[in-house]
């Protein structure tokens, strides 16, 4: 799954026009593979790549952490005396995470709930990179970014999933979501994260991107 690129031709009537668009196309990750040239249609064209990675939407509760009751209180103790960096996850869970994205180069984005708690973004981030996350594990939007109290978890999920840039996603959550079957994957909160579950993730996008690439 690794090193996935998609090759496009933005084309505009107005050569000035596509000479402004160009920067935010560059910021989003688009890399420039020819100058502006006239196509057989009399436009004016410019082609472009970018580099695609597929994204685990990730859930902690549940997932990283499972329905142990020692290590959910052991937990809550630490958040109310607002030691975030004494917060643990569960290894079993952890380890066959992070070797599942070392062998298909995923990355992941975090849209727990706790995104709304009195941790910061970078306090979850933390908490991730002391269980052995890497940077190259994440995804560059590391914390699916919170839209709004008026907005879900599935709006948040969203606004990411559409990004250039992600060729295919999966949400790993022990909740029931309104996601699409096909990018859901609902771990069963009393154990955490799985081997099984990660073999499901790991069909779901390859059945993802083969589905994508064929209409392109």
């Amino acid at each position: 799954m690794m090193n996935i690129y998609e090759y496009k031709t933005f084309s505009h009537h107005s050569k000035k026009r596509l000479e402004h668009l160009i920067p935010g196309l560059l910021t989003k990750g688009w890399h420039q593979d020819s100058s502006i040239y006239t196509d057989y249609f009399g436009f004016f064209s410019i082609d472009l790549h970018i580099e695609q990675k597929c994204v685990l939407f990730i859930d902690i509760e549940g997932v990283l952490i499972p329905n142990n009751e020692l290590l959910r209180q052991y937990n809550f103790q630490q958040y109310n005396e607002r030691k975030f960096d004494a917060i643990k996850l569960d290894k079993s869970c952890v380890q066959p995470l992070i070797q599942f994205l070392d062998h298909t180069g995923a990355v992941i984005a975090v849209h727990s709930r706790w995104r709304h708690t009195l941790m910061t973004f970078d306090d979850i981030k933390s908490l991730f990179t002391r269980h052995g996350f890497l940077d190259k594990h994440f995804y560059k939007q590391v914390i699916c970014k919170f839209r709004g109290i008026s907005s879900s978890v599935e709006d948040d999920i969203f606004a990411t999933a559409i990004k250039p840039d992600i060729s295919n996603w999966v949400v790993l959550d022990d909740r029931i979501l309104s996601i699409p079957a096909e990018h859901l994957i609902q771990v069963n909160e009393n154990t955490g994260l799985l081997n099984d579950d990660l073999c499901r993730v790991e069909s779901l996008l390859l059945d993802g991107i083969t589905e994508h690439y064929c209409r392109l």
